[in-house]
């Protein structure tokens, strides 16, 4: 294979990602992994709860209920978010509003 007007530096990342991209397909085909990842199928199952974990909050602050970014901009009745989704099949999509 002539690459032309090509360096030898990036020949080496060409073989180079070449390479990983090999290796990485081959270990994919031989690992086979023995767990078994519960779905919905397989329950019921126990309900679990856990203590939150106050470390998850990082650095948020809450804004308080004047901060005019949290304020509503609409009057009475009319729609503050809409929310279109295509459905699983070509011809319906889910349209949802917050009043």
């Amino acid at each position: 294979m002539m690459f032309q007007g090509s360096s030898v530096s990036s020949i080496r990342g060409y073989l180079f990602l070449l390479l990983l991209v090999t290796t990485s397909v081959a270990a994919g085909l031989f690992v086979h992994v023995n767990k078994h990842i519960p779905s919905t199928l397989d329950g019921p199952f126990d309900p679990v709860t856990v203590p939150f974990d106050v470390s998850l909050r990082g650095n948020a602050v809450d804004l308080p209920e004047t901060d005019p970014r949290v304020g509503r901009r609409v009057r009475g009745f009319e729609p503050e978010q809409i929310s279109v989704s295509l459905s699983s099949s070509f011809d319906s999509v889910w349209i949802s509003w917050i009043t």
